[in-house]
């Protein structure tokens, strides 16, 4: 059986903010990670996912990850489609399904749970997209 599923360890790009879907009390956070990949012993590039978390998710993100904190996260692609000006566009966005801090939290940093797996929330008709 074929299955979405990805998985970046890397450091938050920025500090998430939690927003509130309207009528439906939805947390939803946006978040970006920026991996390094290693091609060879003296070459590294980086690569940026931006990810999405929603529920429960979403809050807890918003609570303990911060801009460079080292994190797991492990998600499904999903492709966002818009037009604008005539001209179409579309982006890959990763959805979290679980969530890992890793490494000390620096000066500052929250501690909280290690990780964050609770779908009790979730409903795919939950998803505003």
């Amino acid at each position: 059986m074929l299955k979405n599923s990805c998985r970046f360890i890397g450091n938050a790009t920025r500090n998430p903010e939690v927003r509130y879907v309207p009528g439906k009390d939805l947390a939803v956070v946006k978040f970006g990670v920026a991996v390094n990949a290693y091609i060879t012993k003296d070459k590294t590039e980086t690569y940026f996912a931006e990810c999405v978390a929603f529920g429960k998710r979403a809050e807890f993100i918003g609570e303990y990850v911060t801009k460079g904190r080292l994190i797991a996260v492990d998600c499904r692609a999903t492709t966002q489609e818009w037009e604008k000006d005539g001209a179409k566009h579309s982006r890959t966005v990763y959805v979290v399904e679980q969530l890992e801090l890793m490494g000390k939290p620096k000066d500052g940093e929250k501690q909280g749970a290690e990780s964050f797996n609770n779908d009790a929330d979730m409903d795919g008709d939950d998803i505003p997209f």
